[in-house]
Order: structure tokens, then C-alpha cells, then sequence
């Protein structure tokens, strides 16, 4: 199945740079607007042939999933994907489109040339895609280790077209993979199991993965997408319209990036919403700034003189993840000072997301000090008798999970004070575990996560919330069992 589509992100840069060309009558700047224009047409082209053939191979497939234009931040780089692969045989498959129709060429002392020209007479140097692959197999992998992941082997494929001449010459025992789009499910299809040199295997787990596991995988890698939105106006080299600096009470166009597609360009801006065309004016120059503590770091927020606001996270890869998701559809991010640009309105709705988190960290601290406590009064929960219906996964004593009517729940012993209820967006089971806590007043809801968190003490109380879950029957249900009866 198709869970990520293809975003138009490509074809808003397009609509922005043609903007951009019929506003300067710069000639030099129009030929670089060309040329950026050129690349991403072609780009987009061979993007959109391969979304093609895998819509009609895995569109209706629910054993393999596909991810199309994913970009992943890690403390060693960034990694920007075309398509993703999930199967479950616990393989992530990393596709790199390569667009050219003419000639793909590696000689013998592995250099790669791009063939033009009539007959191919003509050569110019490309990137070489066995390097670029096993970065993005490496960066990938290391990523893999932060989120929970089921995925035991990350494979990198190099994607032509279906009538591009590639002629390479492999050095000895030398591997890798190099697949025309048209033949991209026959080649998985009948692939060997053997390893290459863009394929890593992380590592060994029995079985395939179960419904729920493959979503899971799926939904933390589009979780961890970090978007991009380019400052074409400053690439090109031109500057800020005269009318737009001066003032911000005329209304222009921002962008056409899908984040601000909502904001109209006839519409008159609230008063904390002014807008401004293009974002060098943000770059480096505000007008006040405050820093203020997070749970593990900090933000920095620049307040600019449009009344717009950046926000920055400072600290360890999981906190400025944590802060990009709660930014992603509030702002817009500008890679030249690593924030995110938004208005008072919504930098304010993430300072109170971030507050009400740091509230519950603090709330956590704060039972940890406390004596143990019995079940609160009201319904009472099933009693913990016998052996635990919690089964362990890879004997791990943090890491446990039950199988409910409705699929696969992970229970999560963190550190401080809580366990974490886990569906990985099983909409079925996330309405069994907020009845049952709500019914029996127990556990704390965690909206950023999705999660419910319930305390350690008293000991007991996990596998008696846990029974009390695999014991609950959907309204539907019992109202087929009524019929029926």
C-alpha cells in the first residue's frame, strides 16, 4: 500500500522560481532560474515514472509499504530520500531516481559519467551513486537505532529509467543493485538474500512482521520527516521588493509551499499574522530574543520586526525531533539558521505544548517522591492473579506487549515513573485503552504521543490496567453478541 504520497512540495519551488523569473529582468538570474528549473522538472519527471510503477505493483498490496520524498535530519547529516520500501521480511529498501533517459556510464577505474549527445559522444562527471547509497544506508541505520524499529536489513537501489543505457563495469566481487522502475517488483520478487555493498543488516529477528508492526515501521519514518522549504529568492541572488521591506501592512505572497497553501493572498493579515515576501529578512536580524528550558534542552525564540517569530531548539537530536513535530504544521522551516518561522499565534500554541509536556515530566518527579498508593475509588479493576498476560519481546524486561481483538499493543517500562501504552495508530485499540483508563480512572493521557502513561506503583497496577484492556468489548461487538443471542 501507498502510505506516504508523492507531496507537491517540487511543483510549489516550480510556481515560486516561475514567479521569481517574470519579476527580474536580470538576465544572469534568469539563466540560474532556468537552470534550477531544468533540475527539477527532470527530477520530478523521473520521480513520478517510478511512483508509477510502484502505485501499480504495491498500491493494493497490504504486505509492503511505500513512502514517497522522506527527509531525515541526524546528528551526521541529512538524508533526502526519493522512494522507501517496507516489507515483511523486515527489509527497508532505499530507492535513489536517476533521470536520465541518455547514458549512465562507469569505467574501470570507477569513475560514472553521464553519456549525451548524438551517440553518446559527449561525457560529463556524476556523483557517484554506490557512495550516495551507502551514506544513505549508514545514516538511515543509525536513525533506525533512535526510533523502535523492526527492521533488520536496509538495502540501497539505484533506479533508472526504463530506457536509460547503463553500462557498468563491476570491479571484482563487487555488488550492488541497479534496477529499471518497470522492473523494480520483478527484481524484489526474485532477489537473492545475499548482502551487497549498499546493503546493511542490522540485526537478526525471527518471523515476518505482523500487521501492526509494518504500520508502525511505516508511521515513525513519516513521523521523522523533516521538511524543507527553500529561500529561492535568496539562491537566485535577488533582492527583497522595495514595497515589501518598507512595510508590512501590504498583503503579498509568502510562498506556495503546501504549509501556508491556507493563507490567501487577497486576505487581509490579523494583527500578530503580518506576512512578507521571501525570508532573507529573517535571516540573522531580530529584534529581541528569549531563551527559555525544555524537558532535556531549551528554545531560543527571535522576534522579528514584522511581529513573526523563529523558533529554535537547542539540545540532544530527540529534543529538536520532538520540537520539529510539533513545529512541522505551524511554520515553515528556514535551513540558513535551523528554526522555524511562524507567527506570535502559533509560536505560542508550541510554547504551551511544550509547557503542558514539561508539566507532565514535572508531575512524574514530583509521584516519584511519594509513597506507594492503592487503586483510587470507583470501578475496580481485574485482580493481578496467576501468571502476567504480558509476554516480553527478545526477553527484554522494559519492553513487553499483549494481542488484544483489535492487534498489537506495546506496554514500554521507561525510566521515571511510568509505562507508555503503545498502538502505533491502531484507531481500534486506542479507543479500548482510553475506555478502559477513563472507565476506571487510571493513567494519564499524553496528547503529543498519542500514548497513556501509567505509574509504576503500585506494582501491580500495569497488569491490572493490561487485563482490564484485553477484557474490554467494543460497543459493536456486544451489541452483534446481543443479536446473535
Amino acid at each position: 500500500m501507498i502510505y506516504r504520497e508523492s507531496s507537491d512540495d517540487r511543483q510549489a519551488d516550480i510556481t515560486e522560481l516561475m514567479v521569481l523569473r517574470e519579476e527580474t529582468r536580470d538576465q544572469k538570474v534568469r539563466n540560474t532560474i532556468d537552470t534550477h528549473l531544468k533540475r527539477i522538472r527532470a527530477g520530478l519527471a523521473g520521480e513520478r515514472n517510478v511512483a508509477y510503477f510502484l502505485q501499480m505493483a504495491y498500491g493494493q498490496d497490504p504486505d509492503i509499504f511505500v513512502l514517497h520524498n522522506l527527509r531525515f535530519e541526524t546528528p551526521r547529516g541529512v538524508v533526502q530520500l526519493d522512494h522507501v520500501v517496507i516489507t515483511k521480511k523486515r527489509q527497508l529498501y532505499l530507492l535513489e531516481t536517476k533521470s536520465m533517459r541518455t547514458g549512465i556510464v562507469r569505467d574501470k577505474d570507477g569513475r560514472w559519467y553521464q553519456q549525451y549527445g548524438p551517440e553518446g559522444q559527449y561525457r560529463k562527471p556524476m556523483s557517484d551513486p554506490i557512495e550516495q547509497g551507502m551514506r544513505h544506508v549508514d545514516l538511515v541505520c543509525e536513525m533506525l537505532d533512535e526510533i523502535e524499529s523492526n527492521i533488520e536489513e536496509v538495502i540501497a537501489v539505484m533506479i533508472v529509467m526504463p530506457d536509460a543505457k547503463v553500462e557498468v563495469e563491476r570491479q571484482q566481487h563487487e555488488d550492488f543493485h541497479i534496477v529499471a522502475s518497470d522492473r523494480f517488483k520483478t527484481w524484489l520478487d526474485e532477489r537473492p538474500t545475499i548482502r551487497s555493498a549498499t546493503t546493511a543488516v542490522r540485526r537478526r529477528r525471527k518471523g515476518l512482521m505482523d500487521d501492526d508492526q509494518i504500520f508502525g515501521v511505516a508511521a515513525r519514518l513519516d513521523r521523522a520527516h523533516c521538511p524543507i522549504a527553500y529561500d529561492w529568492r535568496g539562491m537566485v541572488g535577488m533582492r527583497e521588493p522595495e514595497a515589501a521591506a518598507a512595510t508590512t501592512s501590504k498583503v503579498v505572497r509568502i510562498s506556495d509551499h503546501p504549509q501556508h497553501r491556507d493563507r490567501r493572498a487577497d486576505a487581509a493579515p490579523k494583527q500578530d499574522e503580518p506576512v512578507s515576501d521571501g525570508l532573507a529578512i529573517y535571516v540573522d536580524q531580530y529584534v529581541g530574543r528569549q531563551t527559555l528550558p525544555i524537558p532535556g534542552g531549551a528554545i531560543t525564540i527571535f522576534k522579528h520586526s514584522d511581529g513573526m517569530r523563529s523558533l529554535r531548539a537547542e539540545g540532544p537530536n530527540d529534543v529538536r525531533r520532538n520540537v520539529s513535530l510539533m513545529c512541522r504544521d505551524k511554520g515553515r522551516w528556514i535551513d540558513e539558521t535551523k528554526s522555524w518561522l511562524m507567527t506570535f499565534s502559533k509560536c505560542k500554541e508550541v510554547v504551551d505544548e511544550l509547557r503542558e509536556e514539561d508539566a507532565i515530566e514535572a508531575a512524574n518527579d514530583d509521584a516519584a517522591t511519594r509513597p506507594a498508593i492503592d487503586i483510587p475509588e470507583g470501578p475496580q479493576l481485574p485482580p493481578a492473579t496467576g501468571d502476567s498476560v504480558m509476554t516480553k519481546v527478545n526477553g527484554r524486561s522494559d519492553l513487553m506487549q499483549i494481542i488484544t481483538d483489535d492487534g498489537l499493543v506495546r506496554i514500554i517500562k521507561l525510566k521515571k515513573d511510568n509505562y507508555v501504552l503503545r498502538t502505533d495508530a491502531n484507531e481500534m485499540n486506542d479507543v479500548r485503552i482510553a475506555s478502559v483508563c477513563e472507565h476506571y480512572r487510571v493513567g494519564t493521557y499524553y496528547e503529543q504521543r498519542n500514548n497513556w502513561l501509567i505509574p509504576h506503583n503500585p506494582p501491580q497496577l500495569i497488569e491490572r490496567v493490561v487485563r482490564a484492556i484485553l477484557a474490554f468489548k467494543h460497543d459493536r461487538v456486544e451489541d452483534r453478541s446481543r443479536r446473535h443471542g
